[in-house]
């Protein structure tokens, strides 16, 4: 369920999107190159296809 949970939520982000997870929250492997992480110890990350100022 919490894989299907963050498919639909990287589904409903638009590229360049944030995603912020809470302390126990970690993508399963960046879901397959869909995000990279832009603060790991705050477990912030975009969603691939932004550009650098999204």
């Amino acid at each position: 369920m919490q894989r299907r949970a963050l498919e639909l939520l990287l589904d409903a982000l638009a590229p360049g999107g944030l995603l912020w997870l809470g302390a126990a929250e970690w993508p399963a492997a960046l879901a397959g190159g869909r995000l990279e992480v832009l603060d790991r110890r705050a477990r912030l990350f975009r969603a691939a296809g932004g550009g650098a100022d999204a």
